[in-house]
């Protein structure tokens, strides 16, 4: 497993300069693609009878509709919404989606224990602050006794062939099938690989 992360790892930046190069500014690309696109058919329109127009058209037509593809894979993965249908660059939709998403995670206020309302950003983040800290850093009266342990009540987690099955050898083959299970366009970890990457 340390080599696999070492080798990912080493494979990451040769990867980030890869995607930079093709990857990068790709709404502005598609666009300068379909202007080029635009201009190509005009011209045909004035000269309808020249081929290397036509095998011009051709090849923008190709780069236009690759980056499109592009644009829209992109889009689709930040959104994250696998029961949108693709192909009809519905590109100000899935920017809405975007900003709905940032929108729906971005915490306006919070109400304390005491009652106050805290609206801006540094008084809601010293709220949290300061309730876990009340939570998880203060210091008990007494320490923890080893008898005490006999009156608390803990679930049970399972019979003991489950409890057995939850510490036997994962195979290969089940890793493997947890892994395809997943979707393509699932969201990049934190180190920045999707699990289409590791397929």
């Amino acid at each position: 497993m340390t080599r696999l992360i070492a080798k990912l790892k080493a494979v990451k930046f040769k990867l980030q300069e890869w995607s930079r190069i093709h990857f990068s500014r790709i709404s502005e690309r598609t666009k300068i693609a379909q202007e080029n696109l635009i201009r190509i058919q005009t011209e045909i329109q004035n000269r309808p009878l020249d081929l290397s127009l036509a095998l011009l058209e051709i090849e923008a037509t190709m780069e236009y509709r690759e980056l499109c593809r592009q644009e829209e894979a992109s889009l689709f993965q930040k959104v994250k919404q696998n029961n949108v249908t693709l192909g009809d660059g519905n590109n100000a939709y899935f920017h809405r989606l975007v900003q709905g998403r940032k929108n729906a995670n971005t915490i306006r206020s919070v109400r304390t224990e005491d009652g106050n309302l805290h609206q801006d950003d540094t008084s809601i983040k010293n709220a949290f602050l300061h309730y876990y800290q009340a939570l998880l850093a203060q210091e008990h009266e007494s320490d923890l006794q080893s008898e005490d342990l006999n009156s608390f009540l803990f679930p049970q987690l399972g019979n003991q062939q489950e409890l057995q099955d939850l510490a036997r050898t994962v195979s290969k083959e089940e890793i493997k099938n947890a892994l395809f299970d997943i979707d393509d366009n699932s969201a990049p970890g934190p180190d920045g690989f999707g699990s289409a990457f590791f397929k």
